[in-house]
C-alpha cells in the first residue's frame, strides 16, 4: 500500500476529522477571516469548522485547535513509524525510520511548547517551537532521500497544520490584523 497517496491522505483527512463532530460554528466568521489569511483556506476552514472546540473561541481558541490538530497529527505519524519499523527488513529504510522516529519524537515535544507559549501569550515562542517542529518534519523526509517516504502524505498534513498556526500566531501577536 502506497501510503503517500493522495487516495491515503485524503481518507485519513477524513479520519481525522470524524472524531470532531460537524457543527455550525457560532463564529464562522471569525474561522473564514482568519483561514483566509492562510496558505490552506480550506483545510484550515475544514478543521475548525469541523471541531466542537470552535464552537464560540477566539483567536486564541483557534489556534489552540490548529495545535492540537498538529500535535494528534504527530503522534499519529510517530506510532506509524514505530509499526513500521517493527516490520521493516531494509537497513536503509530502517536507518530512516529510525531517524523519523526521534525527530518526529521531538516535533511532538515542540508542539507541547507551544501550547504552553500560546497559554501565557508568548507569540514569538509559539513560532520558534512550531518552525523548529516543521523542521524536524523536513528533516524526516530528507532521511528517505533516494527512496519513497512511507510518511510523507502524513508529513504534508502536519506541515500544513503548522502553517495554519504560525498564521494564526502571527494574527496574535500583531493584536488580530
Amino acid at each position: 500500500m502506497n501510503y503517500s497517496s493522495p487516495f491515503f491522505f485524503a481518507t485519513f483527512l477524513l479520519i481525522l476529522l470524524s472524531f470532531f463532530p460537524h457543527q455550525n460554528a457560532a463564529n464562522s466568521k471569525l474561522i473564514d477571516q482568519s483561514c483566509e489569511k492562510t496558505l490552506y483556506k480550506d483545510l484550515c476552514k475544514l478543521t475548525l469548522r469541523s471541531s466542537h472546540e470552535s464552537k464560540g473561541a477566539d483567536l486564541v481558541g483557534l489556534t489552540k485547535i490548529a495545535l492540537k490538530l498538529a500535535s494528534s497529527n504527530a503522534t499519529r505519524i510517530h506510532s506509524r513509524i514505530d509499526q513500521l519499523l517493527a516490520s521493516t527488513k531494509d537497513r536503509n529504510v530502517e536507518q530512516s525510520l529510525k531517524e523519523c522516529s526521534e525527530q518526529y519524537g521531538d516535533a511532538i515535544e515542540q508542539i507541547e511548547d507551544s501550547l504552553a507559549a500560546l497559554d501565557s501569550e508568548g507569540y514569538a515562542d509559539v513560532n520558534t517551537w512550531v518552525t523548529a517542529a516543521m523542521s524536524d518534519a523536513d528533516t524526516c523526509e530528507e532521511a528517505f532521500e533516494g527512496q519513497d517516504s512511507p510518511v510523507e502524505g502524513l508529513s504534508k498534513l502536519f506541515g500544513q497544520l503548522c502553517s495554519i498556526t504560525l498564521t494564526f500566531s502571527n494574527l496574535l501577536a500583531n493584536g488580530g490584523k
